[in-house]
């Protein structure tokens, strides 16, 4: 797992990565390839309010895809092949989940369960999923086949 240098995440920000590392399903096997997102839906054009994963480095994921807010502030990062995880620490993590509910279908996703603490969404080949609480976290894993 690759972690933000010199940095040590907090109790319940652990609790939340390994929670969705189950969603994430870390293994030692070499990494699947990455499905292109659908040619016939280009990328969403997001307003000023919104960066996208490209923006903020990651080279892993449908990463023009993932809308988030222009304030996120990351506290840990992980950009693998076949999961990528942030950890954040801006905006508040209720607000972060309602963001999230409102723009990703906008972006191709489908929103498959949402509340004010937790989404479970999908699309292009990836399965995402963001908690909210002591720690807000958002995961996304490469679909097996």
């Amino acid at each position: 797992m690759k972690s933000t240098p010199g940095r040590r995440l907090p109790a319940a920000a652990v609790g939340v990565v390994l929670a969705l590392g189950a969603l994430a399903g870390c293994s030692a096997a070499a990494p699947p390839s990455r499905p292109a997102p659908s040619s016939a839906q280009p990328a969403p054009s997001f307003g000023p309010d919104v960066v996208t994963l490209a923006e903020l480095g990651f080279r892993n994921g449908p990463v023009d895809r993932v809308p988030l807010p222009a304030g996120v502030r990351l506290a840990e990062r992980i950009d693998q092949p076949n999961v990528v995880t942030i950890v954040i620490t801006a905006p508040p993590g209720e607000e972060f989940i309602a963001f999230l509910a409102d723009r990703l279908p906008e972006a191709g996703f489908e929103v498959r369960a949402a509340s004010a603490s937790g989404i479970v969404f999908s699309g292009f080949g990836w399965d995402g999923g963001a908690t909210a609480g002591e720690a807000t976290a958002l995961t996304l894993r490469l679909r097996d086949g």
